[in-house]
């Protein structure tokens, strides 16, 4: 321990770990596209891991390569999308608080901009993913790895074209 400025104690890691924080929101409050890249690919984790835990699931059910493909991409949904929407509305609070609280119908409009915009490419992600899925569960690949091996091929694919999108709706500046 170390005596501090106005007689309080403070850790030196304490005092590190504050001034990293500091610095990490700095960077990422000025730079929005590397915090936007950077929800997209902690959100693609629960993405990944909502596909296989879909097509995990829906194999034990069904042998059918449609069903567990559709079991997949749910999955994907349902872990992924509120993890995604959790991290840019914390990365973007000032944008979105105000001294009276959270500015529910600007976050709404973002959103609602967001999905709009990045519906298209996910109707191409949609269309892509499960007739992947499709293809290696009929040539005999187990369901997990089909999920991921169709991951592998789209989220860059995806990934690569959401910065432009989303830049261009004024989602990012």
């Amino acid at each position: 321990m170390f005596q501090m400025h106005g007689g309080k104690t403070q850790s030196r890691m304490t005092e590190k770990c504050n001034k990293f924080k500091e610095s990490y929101y700095s960077f990422f409050n000025k730079h929005k596209t590397h915090a936007f890249v950077k929800n997209m690919i902690t959100a693609g984790i629960p993405f990944f891991m909502g596909g296989i835990v879909g097509a995990r699931a829906t194999s034990a059910l069904t042998l059918s390569p449609a069903a567990v493909s559709i079991g997949s991409i749910t999955g994907q949904y349902l872990l992924g999308t509120p993890a995604f929407g959790s991290l840019h509305y914390l990365d973007n609070k000032e944008i979105y608080r105000d001294k009276d609280g959270i500015k529910w119908k600007l976050l709404a409009t973002d959103i609602a901009k967001l999905t709009f915009a990045l519906g298209v490419l996910d109707g191409a992600y949609l269309a892509a993913r499960p007739v992947l899925v499709y293809q290696f569960l009929k040539n005999g690949v187990d369901p997990v790895a089909a999920s991921v091996y169709a991951d592998s091929i789209t989220f860059p694919i995806y990934w690569a074209l959401a910065v432009p999108v989303a830049k261009s709706i004024g989602v990012l500046k």
